[in-house]
């Protein structure tokens, strides 16, 4: 198992990562803080923890589908679904240094979007989403908010917090991106929650 504060990452006991963990994100973290571990068939798990609190959780498993890939990751989100505002699950580059990257500079990015996702709509957070997305976990202040979730799969995993799954997840994560029509409908149906350039100024 390896620990990487900034750019510097070393081997260590796992059974002293929750102390590393606790010790350095009680200094209000300057940097992310990831953890990876290398299971024995070969698959990666990575989790990241940001000085915002956001956490990024990674997975590659070569010998494993894509879509089922997702699954697994919906599982974490459901999982910890108490502790969480919002979550998602999409395909990325790994490793995902930061929340940020993860949407902001992965393809596909809203075309009329500009600006970096940013501090100053962390507290939107609760109630605002970055983009649609196949899997996402949403509040019950997500869905005050308006979203059109007809044909989506809703299932309420806790109290106020719901995983919200497209019907066709090949269509999401079967490619590098979810193809065109695919991805314009759920930005149709999410549009009164999805983040704008005002937003970001």
């Amino acid at each position: 198992m390896y620990l990487q504060f900034g750019f510097v990452q070393f081997r260590v006991d796992p059974a002293d990562v929750p102390r590393m963990i606790r010790d350095a994100t009680a200094r209000r973290l300057a940097s992310t803080l990831a953890l990876t571990r290398i299971g024995p068939d070969g698959s990666v798990h990575r989790m990241s923890v940001g000085n915002l609190g956001h956490v990024v959780y990674e997975l590659v498993d070569p010998a494993q589908e894509r879509v089922a890939t997702a699954q697994r990751l919906s599982e974490v989100l459901v999982d910890h679904a108490p502790m969480l505002e919002y979550g998602l699950v999409r395909l990325g580059l790994t490793p995902m240094v930061g929340w940020h990257r993860l949407v902001d500079h992965l393809l596909p990015r809203l075309p009329h979007r500009r600006g970096s996702y940013s501090r100053r709509v962390r507290h939107l957070e609760p109630s605002r989403v970055p983009d649609a997305y196949g899997i996402q976990l949403l509040s019950d202040q997500h869905l005050a908010g308006g979203p059109d979730l007809t044909g989506w799969e809703v299932g309420q995993v806790t109290e106020g917090m719901y995983l919200v799954t497209a019907p066709d997840l090949h269509a999401w994560f079967d490619h590098d991106q979810p193809d065109e029509g695919t991805l314009e409908r759920a930005r149709q149906n999410f549009a009164p929650l999805i983040l704008t350039s005002s937003d970001l100024s």
